[in-house]
Formats: C-alpha cells, sequence, structure tokens
C-alpha cells in the first residue's frame, strides 16, 4: 500500500535589505541619521535633544510592528490609498459610453481597465494587457473527489501538476499561470432546463414532487468551479509571434501551441480539461466575480447554459472600496493573502478544509510565476550567502546561534537541490477572496474561513488598503514573493472537487465532494463515461440507513420523466402505497387472495421479431424457468436426463394447451411429469427411460401446484399487463409465514411472467427493481435465470436494480472458485453502478475485495450517516446526501425513514 507523499514548505525570507530592514525602514533609518548628523554638526548635541519626539517617532515607524509590518511599511499604502480615496479613485460607476466603444474592451475599474478580450480568425479567445504585454487565454477544467482517491492516486496527480508546472516554467515564454477555485451560488437553471425539456409536470404526484425539489435544490448547493489561466509574455514571445505573422494573430497562434501542450499536461495530473473559454464565457466569469446574483440570469439567457455575457457588461456597475473590503452590485468581498504556507509536513490534501468551509462564497487563487533557472541559482546562493554572513556577525558579536537560519539553511540546500535535479522555480502567491451578500455575512464568512485557515496550518493575512488591487489581481498589488520549487509548489493542490456527471439526469441529491448537485440516469450515461457498459445497478446497506428511500425515490423520480417502474417481487408490501400513489398497480399473491399469474405466460410479439425466431426465445425462456425452479427445490444440479424430461414435458404441455385455445400453465407441466407412460409415448426413442428420471421433478413441481404456493401459479393470470401503467408490483407480503425457499420461488415465479412481458425493445426506459434480493443468493439455479434475464435486458432498454443488505450477501451463493459465487460475482460485474451505504465493520473486507476499494472509500463506509452513500460510477466515487421531498417521506414505508 503506498503512503501518502508528504511536503514541507520552505519559510518566507524575512531578511530584509540590510541588517533586516525593508526597503522603507531603511529610508526612514538613512535618513533620520543624516538629519542627525546634520543636526549635530550644525547645532550640537542641544538641537539633537530638541528634536527628540522626531527621533521617537522615527524609531516608533521602524521598530512598532501592526499585523506583521512595521509602521513604516504601512506608509506607502495608506498614502497611496488616502490619495486614491481623495481624488474619488475608490467609487467606481459604469458610465454610459459616449465615445466609439472599443471591441472586446471589458470595461473593468481600476489597473484592469485597458483590458479586452480579442478573438483570433481560429476562434481563440484571449485576454489581451496592453500594459503588462501578456496575452491570457483561460480554460475550465474539472478533477475528481482528492478525497476519494487512493495515495498512489493522489501522488501521481501531484507530481504530475508539479512536472506540468516545471514544463511551463521551462518554455521561458509563460509570465504567470494562474488556477482559480471557487464557489458559486447554483442557480438551478440546469436541472431546470433537463426537466423542461425531458422531464412530465403533469405526472400524478412524481411531477409535483420533482418541481418542488427543483425548486430548493439550487439554493441547497454551491458547486465548485475551476479555471486554469495562461498568460503568455509577449515580450518574451517576441521571436516566436514574429515567425507566426506578428500582431495578435500571431500571438493568438503562439497560444494556440501553448494551451495544447497545456491541455496534455493537465490531462496528465488527473484533470479534465473541458474546453478554452470563449470571449462571453470570460465575461461571464468576471461578471459572476463581480455580481454573483447574476449568474442564474447568465445562465437562462444562454442558449447552451453555461453563463455567458456580453464582454462590454463583464465588470460592475458600481464599485467602492474600503480599507477592509470591496461593494459590488450585489455582494461584499474581503481579499486575503497566504502569508505563510504549512511549516510541518503536510500532505497535498492540507487545503481541504479551506475548500470545503461550508456556507462560504470564496474564490481562492494560486499565481505561479516561473523564475528562470539562473536567476533562481543565483537567488539560492544569495540567500545561503546571507545567512552564512549573518551567522558570522552573531559568533563576531558573541551571540549565540539562531535555529531559524539552520532551518532556512536546510530549506535552501533542498530547494537548490530540487533546482538541479530538474525542477523548476516559481514565486507562489495564494489569494482567497471571501464574499457575502451583507456586512454581518461577510465577518461572520471570515471569521469561519480563518478558522479553516488555521486548521488548514495556512496563514491568511487580510489585505488592507489593498482589497481593490487583490481582488483583480492586478498589477498594483506588491506582495513578497514565496519562492520554491515546482516539486513543493504542487503539493498546494487545488484540484480537490469533484466534477460530477453533469446535470442531465434525475436529481438524487448534494454531491458533498463537489457541493453542487448530483444527477443520475444510467442511461444518459451510457456511452457518454468510459468504463460505464451497462445501466445495472446494485444497491447495498444495513436497516436502517435511507436504503430503501433511495430505491422508492429513484423509482417515483424516474416516472416523472415517463420511466416505467417494475417491481417483480415485492416480499415486504412496502411498493403498493408507492405505485397506487403514482398511478400504477400492485398485484397482490397469497393464499386466499383472488390474484393468479402465469409464469409461462407467452408475451407479445415484437414487429421486428420474426414468428419462429420468437417462439424459440419464448420457450427458452420457459425452460430456463423450469430448470431453476426445480434446482432450487430439489437443492441439486439437475441430471441430463432430467432437462431433457424437462424439455419434453414442455412441448407435451405446450401442444396439449395450444389445442385448448390457452397459455401453458406450471400444472400442465407438473401433470405430464407425473404422467410416466405419457412422457415415454412422447419421448419416442427415450421410452422407457424418461419415465424414471421425472419421478423427482414431478415432486419438485407439485409443490408449486399443490404444496404452499398453491393457487398462486397454476391458472390463467387474472391480471393483463398494462405496458403503460407508470408502474407495477408483484406483493408477496403475504407469504411472510411460508419459508425462504416457498417465497424464493414465489420471487422467481412472479419475476419470470412480468420480465416475459418486457421484451419489447421499443417499450421505453425501464428500471426493473429486485428488491430483498438477498434471498435469491443463495440459490445458484435462480442467480443463473437472473444472470441470462439480464444479459438480453441490455438491447431492451431496461435497467435492473439490485437491492441486498450486504455485501457479503454476494459471497453466501458459494465458496470460492464455485459456479455459484462465480453467477453472483457476474451480476456484479454486470452493474456499472454500485451504490453502497454504510457497512458493518466486519463487512468492510468484503466490500473492499468485491467493489476494488481504496483504502479511503473501504474507511468512509463505517462512517457513512444516515441517507448518505458511496456511488461507485463506472470506477468514479461520489459520497451523496440523498434528499427527500416530504411527500416522499410520508409515502415510503416508516422501516426506509430516515427519522
Amino acid at each position: 500500500m503506498s503512503s501518502v507523499l508528504t511536503v514541507k514548505f520552505p519559510a518566507r525570507s524575512r531578511r530584509g535589505i540590510l541588517l533586516g530592514l525593508s526597503l522603507p525602514q531603511l529610508v526612514l533609518l538613512s535618513a533620520a541619521l543624516a538629519l542627525l548628523l546634520v543636526t549635530v554638526t550644525t547645532a550640537g548635541l542641544a538641537g539633537a535633544v530638541v528634536l527628540a519626539p522626531l527621533w521617537i517617532a522615527a524609531a516608533v515607524l521602524i521598530g512598532v510592528r501592526r499585523e506583521g509590518r512595521s509602521l513604516i511599511d504601512w506608509a506607502p499604502l495608506v498614502t497611496r490609498y488616502a490619495y486614491r480615496r481623495r481624488t474619488g479613485q475608490t467609487l467606481w460607476r459604469a458610465r454610459p459610453v459616449s465615445r466609439p466603444r472599443v471591441e472586446g474592451l471589458l470595461h473593468l475599474p481600476g489597473a484592469a481597465a485597458s483590458l479586452r478580450v480579442t478573438t483570433s480568425a481560429c476562434g481563440t479567445a484571449t485576454i489581451h494587457d496592453p500594459h503588462g504585454q501578456t496575452l491570457t487565454a483561460v480554460a475550465r477544467v474539472s478533477s475528481r473527489a482528492f478525497a476519494l482517491l487512493d495515495p498512489a492516486t493522489q501522488n501521481a496527480n501531484v507530481s504530475a501538476w508539479g512536472r506540468a508546472l516545471a514544463g511551463i516554467a521551462r518554455t521561458g515564454r509563460i509570465a504567470t499561470v494562474q488556477v482559480l477555485e471557487r464557489t458559486v451560488p447554483d442557480s438551478g437553471d440546469s436541472l431546470a432546463r433537463h426537466w423542461a425539456e425531458h422531464g412530465n409536470p403533469q405526472a400524478p404526484l412524481a411531477g409535483q414532487i420533482y418541481t418542488d425539489l427543483l425548486s430548493s435544490a439550487g439554493p441547497a448547493a454551491a458547486p465548485h468551479e475551476a479555471y486554469l489561466a495562461v498568460a503568455l509574455d509577449l515580450k518574451a514571445a517576441k521571436r516566436l509571434i514574429s515567425q507566426a505573422g506578428g500582431g495578435l494573430d500571431g500571438a493568438a497562434t503562439v497560444m494556440e501551441q501553448t494551451t495544447s501542450s497545456v491541455a496534455q499536461a493537465a490531462r496528465t495530473a488527473g484533470l479534465t480539461v473541458s474546453g478554452w473559454l470563449g470571449a462571453r464565457e470570460i465575461a461571464a466569469v468576471l461578471r459572476t466575480a463581480y455580481d454573483p446574483a447574476s449568474t442564474a440570469r447568465l445562465q437562462q439567457w444562454s442558449a447552451t447554459g453555461q453563463a455567458e455575457a456580453d464582454p462590454a457588461a463583464a465588470g460592475p456597475v458600481a464599485q467602492v472600496e474600503t480599507p477592509d473590503r470591496l461593494i459590488t452590485d450585489s455582494a461584499r468581498h474581503a481579499t486575503f493573502w497566504v502569508e505563510n504556507w504549512p511549516r510541518t509536513e503536510v500532505h497535498p490534501g492540507f487545503l481541504h478544509s479551506l475548500m470545503f468551509s461550508a456556507g462560504v462564497r470564496r474564490t481562492f487563487s494560486l499565481l505561479y510565476a516561473p523564475q528562470g533557472i539562473e536567476s533562481a541559482l543565483r537567488d539560492v546562493q544569495r540567500r545561503k550567502a546571507a545567512i552564512i554572513s549573518d551567522a558570522s556577525e552573531r559568533r563576531r558579536r558573541g551571540q549565540v546561534d539562531s535555529e531559524s537560519d539552520n532551518v532556512e539553511y536546510a530549506d535552501v540546500k533542498t530547494r537548490e537541490k530540487q533546482l538541479i535535479s530538474g525542477h523548476a522555480d516559481v514565486a507562489l502567491t495564494g489569494l482567497l477572496t471571501v464574499s457575502a451578500t451583507s456586512d454581518q455575512a461577510l465577518d461572520a464568512a471570515c471569521t469561519q474561513i480563518e478558522t479553516a485557515a488555521a486548521d488548514a496550518q495556512v496563514d491568511l493575512r487580510r489585505l488592507t488598503y489593498q482589497q481593490a488591487a487583490a481582488f483583480t489581481r492586478g498589477s498594483r498589488l506588491t506582495l513578497p514573493a514565496h519562492r520554491m520549487t515546482t516539486a513543493v509548489a504542487s503539493a498546494a493542490y487545488p484540484f480537490l472537487a469533484e466534477g460530477g456527471l453533469g446535470s442531465d439526469g434525475i436529481y438524487i441529491g448534494k454531491d458533498l465532494h463537489a457541493e453542487g448537485s448530483f444527477t443520475f440516469d444510467p442511461f444518459s450515461l451510457y456511452g457518454k463515461i468510459e468504463g460505464f457498459t451497462n445501466p445495472n445497478m446494485l444497491l447495498a446497506g444495513v436497516i436502517g440507513q435511507g436504503k430503501s428511500a433511495l430505491a422508492k425515490s429513484l423509482a417515483l423520480r424516474s416516472v416523472a420523466f415517463g420511466y416505467r417502474v417494475y417491481v417483480p417481487c415485492d416480499p415486504k408490501g412496502e411498493w403498493t402505497a408507492v405505485a397506487q400513489a403514482l398511478g400504477g398497480e400492485a398485484i397482490a399473491l397469497g393464499p386466499g387472495l383472488p390474484g393468479r399469474l402465469n409464469p409461462l405466460d407467452t408475451s407479445p410479439r415484437p414487429p421486428s421479431v420474426p414468428e419462429a425466431e420468437w417462439a424459440g426465445e419464448v420457450r427458452t425462456r420457459r425452460l430456463l424457468l423450469l430448470a431453476s425452479l426445480a434446482r432450487t427445490v430439489l437443492g441439486r444440479d439437475l441430471l441430463p436426463m432430467e432437462h431433457t424430461v424437462l424439455d419434453v414435458a414442455l412441448d407435451t404441455a405446450v401442444t396439449r394447451a395450444g389445442a385448448c385455445g390457452r397459455e401453458p400453465l406450471l400444472g400442465d407441466v407438473a401433470h405430464t411429469l407425473a404422467d410416466g407412460p405419457g412422457l415415454e409415448l412422447a419421448g419416442g426413442m427415450l421410452a422407457g427411460r424418461l419415465g424414471d428420471a421425472a419421478r423427482d421433478l414431478a415432486h419438485a413441481m407439485r409443490r408449486l401446484v399443490h404444496g404452499d404456493l398453491a393457487g398462486m401459479f397454476d391458472a390463467p393470470s387474472t391480471t393483463a399487463f398494462d405496458p403503460y401503467r407508470p408502474m407495477l408490483t408483484v406483493d408477496l407480503s403475504r407469504l411472510g409465514g411460508s419459508d425462504d425457499t416457498a417465497l424464493v420461488l414465489a420471487m422467481t415465479c412472479a419475476s419470470a411472467w412480468m420480465e416475459a412481458a418486457l421484451t419489447d425493445p421499443h417499450g421505453g426506459r425501464r428500471w426493473v427493481i429486485y428488491d430483498e434480493a438477498w434471498r435469491l443468493m443463495r440459490h445458484p439455479a435462480l442467480l443463473m435465470r437472473m444472470q441470462a434475464q439480464w444479459k438480453l435486458s441490455r438491447g431492451l432498454g431496461i435497467a435492473n436494480l439490485l437491492v441486498i443488505h450486504r455485501l457479503s450477501d454476494l459471497l453466501s451463493a458459494g465458496d470460492a472458485g464455485s459456479q455459484s459465487r462465480a453467477l453472483a460475482e457476474g451480476l456484479l460485474a454486470d452493474c456499472s453502478t454500485r451504490v453502497i451505504y454504510r457497512q458493518e465493520a466486519d463487512q468492510l473486507s468484503a466490500a473492499s475485495g468485491l467493489l476494488g476499494l481504496t483504502s479511503v472509500e473501504a474507511g468512509a463506509l463505517s462512517h457513512l450517516t444516515r441517507g448518505r452513500g458511496l456511488w461507485r460510477v463506472a470506477g468514479r466515487s461520489f459520497v451523496v446526501q440523498h434528499r427527500l421531498h416530504p411527500a416522499e417521506l410520508s409515502l415510503f414505508d416508516t422501516d426506509a425513514r430516515m427519522h
């Protein structure tokens, strides 16, 4: 088992320019000393004493620190802010354009006013900064839930991200790489679009329930978005741009080449690059940053469902800057700087508590400024010399050694080794912006985010008097560089959130690792996700954790989308109320009840299937059912001669029933098996042997006709299968007092009757739900019949849902290597979707072995709370909190209520 990679970030150097003093401190100290020298020279000591208040003020400005800075270091910031406020620059309003509009100009406040979006002849959209001489392309990226990956995959993704950064830095033409990861208010527009296009609001009960769920799904979610921005340095790439034709079109060509290699490197780091943003999408990202409330409108107005905006409307309507916050359109913002990264060994997911602060709208940015290798090595030598020089000076003065110098020297040497090993050097800047709708909410959110930062061992500093520049990450923002190699910088891994399965599905609840809505539809995912080879689903969980509630709500919500749901065996009668509420039907079978089902019924022949072929398929299905029933009652495999007996008996029963103008019955088969001479006559050349071989089979079939199941499956069906009903269930709860074998036989007969009626490939999308399926696992013959049925269902538009309690139920089919175990594991392999609710500690080993869970996923199973499950969809993992509508809670059985 791989161990999780750990990294220790180097300390940010605080040595200053000289004697540990910063430039403002040196300037003030030099001026004070010069003035003191002049004063003593011209007025003597008395003059110096007279100016004592001045010396004291200088000492206070140099020596007194506030929020990690001396007072004199604050002077430039305060002066600049005061000047901007006095000249009205802290207030910005969008004004009607009186001059001709510059195409693509983003109309942003402050230093970003000159930015504009350009679209090249080949369609590439970039942001051009004429002052900074950069051209920036932005990609939308997504990833898998980092916390659910196994340690080896985590290490591989982080290492690959470091190599990607190093590769970008080595090109020498990239000014900065920025990763922006933010949470946005979910408008619910994508869910509403899917519902409007594919749903049926008029569906009885289900339509209203689903509509209500969607109305609250958006406000309950705060999905994550991640963007990767690459800024091309136009000066550094001047030669390549000239070779490409010059101008912005030439720069766009160079940018295309760069983005192609960046996208490939990102994929090796476990990222999915959804695409490079167009001009309107870039404008929408900016617009929603200033005005988060506009997200819903921009999505609704867009034909694609992705937020889009006119570049001219990208900026805010108004912006007000105060010392500690920025006020724009519908939000207040406060930006923090990551002053110090963790100084102890941490794993790459250390930012998790910061990125998943519940209820906080925030934008987290990592800016990587590549440094040349020569510059990096010179910086290393300079820092080593400074540390050694300071240590020598202290020894000369008789002072004790500083342990901080020893640690810093070790960090510098480690950095040097990494540079020599091929890693690149970057200046890493981390910025975090918290947004809220009011000042009180912003203060509360800032407190929460500072607490989360402490948990992540990250020191945050609020950028007082720099809020506007920090919000736009503008050139006026000057912060001390935190230089490190890409081997270390990659450990601040920002891609922690799950990218999700999209919104083209049925709403289930909340994806906890994406903080967004989770939707699922096996028919929509089929063929779209790698490894999703079938629509079948396994659902397992201990009693009382909401497993049955999930199955029922999935069925109900599927009906709202026009799917039909069939429950061929309902041992507890829990589905009856659901079926009736949705306008469906529940067929009750049991002693003394009038209901009858003939499992040998012939279903209507699909028009596309020839009669002869259809007759053969019906015969095969009937033989498989009879053999499964016989093997289950006898508790052994059938002998070759017994298979022949069933074959002859079925043909004889079908012929006799056809002569009477009716369907064959199990009673006909049982009567034929008991008629030894008749079998021998029908068997022809096998006469004299079939009668003997039929004895055990006759007794087995007799149980279905005269035993505890008498009257249920040995008469013509009293209910005709209606393919247009939204839901049909077979209630077997009256058999609760029977032994397990009787109930399993009844489940099999009911399933066979229903499955025979679902053979029309044009019958639409359908769910077949096998509740309490763990009962079938101990009967190999029934497993074989079910597996054969599942193989056929793939081409019929049918998704099967198998509901069990524990994963070890699959192991109860037989010993390792046995045919029964292979059948059970084959059913699991035929389920591309596995949903596991909480499992007991003694079940974790079985769950891990059968599902191939990572150690992280296996550990999560025993800690899942009620209504929360681990979804494995084609190898991808999600932790989903199921949301139930109050009407669903009242409708579903009490055992399934999550109270």
